[in-house]
């Protein structure tokens, strides 16, 4: 099971923090999070308003890029972090006007797609405001 499907599974919004905040841990650990904006892996998570804040960074820095920073590495550590960030922020938003066991909040990114419902993450964005 990927941390993505865990997380859009998720039943709590206690789970959906614990499985971020390991996600950002082992960003950290191994060096990943040098290929993301500044303060994006950043511990203590403070909530969804933190966590959209983050996924709003991790979007523009896709969109941008940054010369310095090898592409392969920072993009696919780009897309991961933005996925993962855009699942936990959609299924935050999803326990809070839903919160019934079982509801999955999901994402497309790519060509990979999770069951339920599909949008871009300037879409998942939007809809966390």
């Amino acid at each position: 099971m990927r941390i993505v499907d865990a997380v859009t599974s998720s039943n709590t919004k206690n789970e959906v923090e614990f499985l971020l905040t390991a996600y950002t841990e082992t960003l950290q650990f191994c060096g990943a999070a040098r290929y993301l904006p500044a303060n994006a892996a950043l511990l203590p998570l403070a909530g969804i308003d933190d966590i959209e804040h983050r996924l709003g960074k991790l979007l523009s820095h896709n969109a941008g890029g940054s010369e310095n920073q090898h592409y392969y590495a920072r993009s696919g550590i780009l897309r991961e972090a933005t996925e993962i960030f855009g699942a936990a922020c959609l299924r935050l938003r999803s326990l809070q006007t839903k919160p019934q066991e079982g509801t999955k909040a999901s994402l497309s990114f790519g060509n990979r797609e999770h069951a339920h419902f599909n949008v871009s993450y300037v879409d998942a964005f939007a809809a966390c405001k």
